[in-house]
């Protein structure tokens, strides 16, 4: 089958696309296109829809998007499941990487965070307008995804389906720095993977919650930091108070929740401006920072069955492709209510 011409332009050397933009800009210049089409009224759905060529995706597929209420959704994520190879390593590689996605999920979801949904470029639908609104996809070779689902979270509600899946190819690739690939790369070529492979403290995600309740009560009580910190638990054992203020410290947390509360507003505006600054990526810098400063991972077992988020406590399985159908059943009764950025809840008695 002869090239077209799109394709011999980006296939062939020195047609490549800019060195350090790579998926970032293919994502963008198809998006990109979409949304000049809809504002041009050449295609009548809202909605952008981003995947890859190796994704399968589920009959009902643009039925799924249907049932969602376009005009206040910024973004929609498919359901996932990856497709495993019949290669005994790599599949159990694959289970490995599922079970940590869904994992870390299924914690900041119990930790209240507005960012708790998978990042997942092959499995994104976004509304055209908060497109806009953002940017678009940025230039980027790696975390295009992550990215622009971060601002995406800032402008709106992000609704997690529970619909068919669509199949994820779980290969190796080493084209991408982050990517399911290239961590399936990593495990296979690890000896002794499986068991040296570890998941985040659940103490990190319950240091993260007591953090948002800080954030809440901040929003609630005004620009007196001291008294919302005050009511960590630094008398228990299990908590490290002087940790988190460390780590948040460190990463210049307060000097950003001081600048927020600055500006004038409500409750509920100055919350969403506390959560717009504490974002995805404070969120992962924090949980970093908690790990390297004490707070040891664990060997994913101990992890899985120690969390409180996981609905493992009891469970006395020891099947890799067990858990991991565990662990997605969990995460698929997140879809009863979207992620993103909240408005003030009514504070608990």
């Amino acid at each position: 089958m002869p090239r077209t011409r799109a394709s011999s332009k980006r296939s062939a050397p020195g047609r490549f696309l800019p060195a350090g933009q790579g998926i970032g800009l293919a994502r963008k210049i198809g998006c990109d296109l979409v949304l000049r089409l809809r504002a041009a009224g050449r295609i009548a759905s809202p909605w952008i829809h981003a995947t890859d060529a190796d994704t399968v995706l589920p009959d009902d597929y643009f039925e799924q998007i249907a049932g969602v209420e376009a005009d206040r959704t910024a973004a929609a994520l498919y359901f996932f499941e990856h497709r495993f190879s019949e290669e005994e390593s790599l599949a159990r590689a694959g289970r490995l990487y599922e079970i940590s996605l869904r994992y870390h999920t299924l914690g900041l979801a119990w930790a209240g965070s507005p960012y708790a949904y998978q990042s997942m470029g092959s499995c994104l639908a976004i509304h055209a307008s908060a497109y806009a609104q953002v940017g678009g996809f940025p230039k980027k070779k790696e975390i295009e995804d992550f990215t622009i689902l971060n601002e995406l979270a800032k402008t709106g509600p992000i609704e997690r389906l529970a619909g068919s899946a669509v199949g994820l190819a779980g290969r190796i690739s080493t084209r991408v720095p982050t990517s399911t690939g290239q961590a399936l790369s990593v495990l296979v070529g690890k000896r002794g993977a499986e068991k040296s492979f570890r998941l985040h403290h659940p103490l990190v995600y319950a240091h993260l919650a007591a953090w948002i309740r800080v954030l809440g009560a901040i929003a609630r009580r005004g620009p007196d930091l001291a008294a919302p910190l005050s009511t960590l638990p630094s008398g228990n054992p299990f908590f490290r108070a002087d940790l988190l203020e460390e780590a948040l410290g460190d990463m210049g947390a307060f000097a950003a929740v001081r600048a927020a509360i600055r500006e004038p507003g409500d409750e509920s505006t100055v919350l969403r401006r506390l959560h717009s600054s504490f974002d995805a990526f404070s969120t992962r810098e924090l949980l970093d920072a908690l790990t390297d400063g004490g707070i040891a991972s664990l060997p994913y077992r101990e992890a899985l069955f120690e969390a409180p988020f996981t609905g493992l406590a009891d469970s006395t399985e020891e099947d890799l492709e067990a858990l991991r159908s565990l662990l997605a059943q969990e995460e698929r009764l997140l879809s009863t209510a979207p992620a993103g950025v909240p408005s003030l809840e009514p504070e608990q008695a």
